[in-house]
């Protein structure tokens, strides 16, 4: 065989075989061991956030409880005192339905209430009831980690039909920090990782998606969705207007935790699907206080056909979201409003498929040997991420900065989030590896 030949399919080798090593790497995270995948892509999108607009919507209207700062209601700042304000929401929920509010939701949860509490409480569950029997406003409360929730507001609305309102994932980044990558917007049990097919969604769904779906259906009108594994989507049935199919992250974890559906329990796996999701530079929405609301004599039509969001500036519903947002936090209320936004304009961010996904670490690579062979060699002292200030190749560079810029663009118009990291991995072992059999050697020096 000709030496030319054998070099070809060398070189091929390497660059399968590296391929396949860095695409198992990237379909474990195992770059996420330590929290570098989670840090590379918070700050990608902090690099390109002034390209992107973030989506929001004009007919959401959100209204937040101070933790101490409510005038005449009192503080919000324990679960005993958090219960005196019940008979308020009552008060809130019939205003916004006279207003003509399409939808209004708690982002708050409901633990079973103290006996000074009872009459406040009844009163809020004889406003929800009322309010859901003359259906021209749509209600949705919130449903902790807890199951354990007031009987007289269970009464007026079944747990399936509340919001769940703990979504926030929150993995550790490379400085040990839990930080925001990703938002639960839906959650099935099933008996296997081999079943793909649409599962039936575990109940109570998460607010965002809850709030999206009272959204858009009528009355009459009862939506099923589910998760398609293999097309890694939320997917929806039943006899509303037609839907798009959201694409997820689908990740299997063991074990099935109660809830509302029964018959789950039975189930051996938990089936997620996960939104990407990043907050940008802070909210976008118009947020108005509690009391400045529930205290006018009466609502303006400023909330008729809006969807209201009632949450709540509490220590324990803060959210970690690193550098990229004012203060590093965010409240969990305007995670949902943001999971709610992106959902509504179709802007979610999402990742491409596994075909994808080895495609591109392949071209990439192959582009790391062109570099290695043909764009200039000169180093230049850059401060790299985790190592410091090294040496790097001019060329490298230059491909890199082409490479970011694509990527940009394919956030800014497609939505598309790629794994930076194991790209970065995919064109370093192209330049300096794949690239090597093709390079002049001095004389005796073995290939």
């Amino acid at each position: 065989m000709a030496p030319r030949i054998r070099l070809w399919i060398k070189a091929t080798l390497y660059a399968l075989g590296l391929t396949v090593l860095i695409y198992f790497a990237q379909w474990v995270h195992l770059l996420n061991l330590i929290g570098i995948d989670t840090a590379l892509e918070r700050q990608f999108l902090t690099l390109s956030s002034h390209t992107v607009d973030r989506a929001a919507i004009d007919k959401l209207r959100v209204i937040y409880i101070d933790q101490k700062n409510n005038g005449p209601l009192g503080a919000f700042d324990d679960p005993v005192s958090r219960q005196a304000w019940r008979a308020q929401h009552a008060k809130l929920l019939l205003a916004l339905e006279e207003a003509g509010a399409s939808v209004v939701a708690f982002d708050i949860t409901f633990a079973p209430s103290v006996s000074d509490a009872v009459a406040g409480t009844q009163e809020f569950a004889r406003a929800i009831a009322d309010v859901r029997d003359r259906g021209r406003t749509r209600v949705i409360v919130g449903y902790g980690s807890d199951p354990d929730i007031d009987r007289d507001i269970l009464a007026a609305m079944p747990c399936e039909k509340m919001g769940f309102v703990q979504v926030a994932r929150q993995p550790q980044d490379t400085d040990g920090k839990h930080m925001l990558s990703s938002v639960l917007v839906a959650d099935a049990s099933v008996q296997s990782t081999a079943d793909t097919d649409n599962s039936l969604l575990r109940r109570p769904l998460p607010m965002g998606l809850a709030i999206f779906l009272a959204a858009r259906a009528s009355t009459n009108e009862v939506v099923e969705p589910g998760i398609d594994a293999r097309r890694r989507q939320v997917v929806f049935f039943g006899n509303a207007r037609e839907l798009k199919p959201i694409t997820v992250d689908v990740r299997d974890v063991a074990g099935s935790p109660s809830n509302c559906t029964p018959g789950s329990e039975t189930a051996t796996i938990r089936r997620l699907a996960l939104l990407p999701v990043w907050m940008g530079e802070g909210s976008p929405f118009i947020e108005r206080s509690y009391a400045s609301v529930v205290l006018q004599p009466k609502l303006s039509k400023d909330y008729a056909g809006k969807i209201v969001l009632v949450g709540a500036r509490v220590a324990d519903d803060l959210v970690a979201v690193g550098p990229e947002t004012g203060g590093g936090t965010v409240w969990g209320y305007q995670v949902h409003a943001r999971v709610l936004a992106d959902l509504s304009s179709e802007t979610y961010l999402r990742h491409v498929g596994e075909l994808w996904i080895f495609l591109a670490l392949l071209l990439l690579l192959v582009i790391g040997v062109i570099a290695g062979l043909m764009l200039p060699k000169t180093e230049i002292k850059t401060n790299v991420p985790w190592i410091g200030t090294t040496p790097i190749p001019l060329g490298l560079l230059l491909v890199a900065a082409v490479h970011a810029f694509i990527l940009i663009q394919l956030l800014r118009y497609n939505f598309v989030l790629y794994d930076i990291g194991y790209q970065w991995l995919a064109l370093i072992a192209g330049y300096y590896v794949v690239s090597r059999p093709f390079k002049p050697r001095a004389p005796g020096v073995a290939p």
